[in-house]
């Protein structure tokens, strides 16, 4: 991977989690001068064995600086400002990300960007298996798989890069060549501060697109609606609007009729029905979504209906979205790990009958406001975690609830209820909440569950 700067840059990385360890690594090879930092001493320790120009910040000229890079944790505004932020604002040096380095690879490439609060890893997983389904050089990175600092990038390339609120907040120059925004509800406001602060950082998905640039947006919510009506007053790319609700006289959206899912798009005045037996290995309406944005991508690629329906034959989801991954009799074990926020527990709920719901974990600001009109499926709720108390008190007055101090004490209840009925049980893992209570992260909560599951079921 080759990066081509104008002039010769100097950088501070602060943070040196994956991504930041790859991207020092790629600066390196490139020769391009770097300094880092991390908060942790153990990995300060470490990267100075690896050969990593360890420098302590305070000690640095930022006047010669021209990019702090901040690992997408680190906050660069308010109280919870990291310190180097501080030094970079009185000087001319930028704040970015890891992925503004994508402005400056050498090779060109087409560059996806996926966003959304809920959807943007099963709609990224999807667009790259199809693209690659098609012969084409295709590579999800971003807040999902690989550092794109990591990937082979050659000419004619396909980026699909998943991107969080916390990576768009800081674009400086990055320009997306097709950029998506499935949907927005109330999330990382602990981080943001207000919805309105978090809408700007999504919003910035298509901060520098221009009139030859397409921007793909869902409104099936009232603030992607609201962001449609006024998008040309802001942005220049062309906007295609898409929906899984209501019918768009210029954009593209799905519609059921006969017992058929069919695709309309009006902007190319043709339709493409989707086979049911696709359809069942996206459980769930919001997957339509997903699979809506997905088509309107390749569209704007130039992929033919033909294509998009040879991918999405043999794809096979995303491993804690949705995930059924063991049966046991009358038992179905869904893993939903990748449920962080109360809006996207809602839409679990809404997918499946007869739910023995798994809940808790560390409570978001929204806490699960809403989700009393989502719970006639559930049969029963099992909170644990750091929210088990305010989730218990809060779930009891609408359904039946149990309280647990942790994941495998909650899983082993529900499992020993579910035997003894005699119907159709769906034992849900979907946490709406933060992992960071007991796991590293969503993807280690939802490996524990499934570790805890199949142990359980060879011990019967």
């Amino acid at each position: 991977m080759i990066f081509n700067f104008t002039e010769k840059k100097k950088i501070i990385i602060v943070g040196l989690g994956v991504s930041g360890k790859s991207l020092a690594n790629s600066l390196k090879k490139n020769k391009v001068t770097f300094f880092c930092w991390d908060d942790d001493k153990k990995i300060r320790v470490k990267a100075t064995k690896d050969g990593m120009p360890v420098c302590e910040i305070r000690k640095i000229n930022f006047n010669k600086i021209d990019f702090l890079v901040l690992s997408p944790g680190i906050s660069h505004k308010g109280k919870e400002q990291h310190f180097s932020v501080k030094l970079a604002n009185k000087t001319k040096c930028k704040i970015i990300s890891d992925i503004e380095f994508i402005y400056y690879l050498k090779n060109k490439i087409m560059l996806f960007g996926i966003t959304g609060t809920n959807g943007k890893s099963t709609t990224t997983r999807f667009l790259e298996h199809i693209l690659k389904r098609s012969g084409l050089n295709a590579h999800a990175c971003g807040n999902i798989g690989l550092p794109f600092t990591e990937i082979d990038i050659q000419k004619n390339s396909s980026l699909i890069l998943e991107s969080s609120s916390y990576q768009l907040e800081r674009i400086s120059k990055l320009k997306f060549n097709i950029a998506v925004l499935l949907n927005i509800s109330e999330d990382h406001i602990e981080r943001h501060k207000s919805i309105k602060n978090y809408i700007s950082a999504k919003l910035n998905i298509f901060k520098n697109q221009c009139k030859n640039d397409t921007a793909i947006l869902s409104i099936d919510d009232i603030y992607c609606q609201k962001i449609s009506l006024n998008f040309h007053k802001y942005y220049k790319s062309n906007l295609i609007k898409i929906s899984t609700k209501v019918k768009i006289d210029d954009g593209i959206f799905i519609s059921h009729s006969n017992g058929k899912t069919i695709i309309i798009n009006n902007i190319e005045k043709n339709s493409v029905i989707i086979p049911k037996f696709y359809l069942k290995k996206f459980c769930g309406e919001h997957n339509l979504q997903n699979l809506l944005a997905s088509y309107a991508c390749c569209k704007v690629f130039g992929l033919s209906n033909k294509k998009f329906l040879f991918g999405l034959r043999d794809f096979r989801g995303l491993e804690h979205r949705l995930e059924l991954f063991t049966k046991y009799k009358n038992i179905n074990f869904f893993n939903d790990s990748k449920s962080t926020n109360c809006d996207s527990a809602k839409t679990a709920l809404n997918s499946m009958k007869n739910i023995y719901w798994i809940v808790g974990g560390r409570s978001k600001r929204s806490g699960l406001t809403g989700i009393e009109n989502h719970l006639k499926s559930v049969e029963k709720a099992f909170t644990y975690g750091e929210n088990s108390i305010e989730f218990f008190s809060f779930l009891k007055q609408f359904i039946a609830t149990e309280r647990f101090d942790n994941l495998e004490e909650a899983y082993k209840k529900a499992l020993f209820d579910a035997k003894k009925m005699n119907k159709k049980i769906n034992i849900l893992l979907s946490p709406a909440s933060a992992s960071f209570d007991q796991f590293e992260n969503f993807e280690k909560r939802g490996l524990f569950f499934k570790k805890i599951v199949k142990k359980s079921l060879n011990d019967i």
